[in-house]
């Protein structure tokens, strides 16, 4: 099951490289993420940009809202199920693993949440 991580980022430049690095080191490979930079005024875009992995996507915008960057990044992938992440926030390294295995019986299941 193939996951977006959609993640709004407006001023997270001292969280937003652990918080890809949390993505990264999923045990759980098939994602794809969208950085929606939402008019940082920081190094938020320089850092997310930085990152070569061709499953990370940076989109730029100007500042119009933590909603709008969701919706701006949930346009920008495809998938089989979503992922809203805050880029102050990280995720364990089997959190992918463990969502996407509580999906999988359940096809008309519309969501699935653990522990935090």
């Amino acid at each position: 099951m193939r996951v977006g991580i959609v993640v709004p980022a407006f001023n997270v430049a001292p969280w937003i490289a652990e918080t890809i690095q949390s993505v990264l080191a999923q045990t759980h490979a098939d994602w794809t993420m969208a950085v929606v930079d939402d008019g940082s005024t920081d190094t938020t875009a320089t850092i997310a940009g930085a990152f070569a992995d061709p499953r990370i996507r940076l989109i730029r915008q100007s500042n119009v809202g933590v909603s709008a960057a969701r919706n701006r990044g949930l346009a920008a992938i495809d998938c089989e199920a979503v992922l809203f992440l805050d880029g102050d926030d990280v995720l364990a390294p089997f959190a992918l693993e463990t969502l996407t295995a509580a999906l999988a019986p359940a096809p008309n299941a519309i969501g699935a949440v653990g522990a935090y």
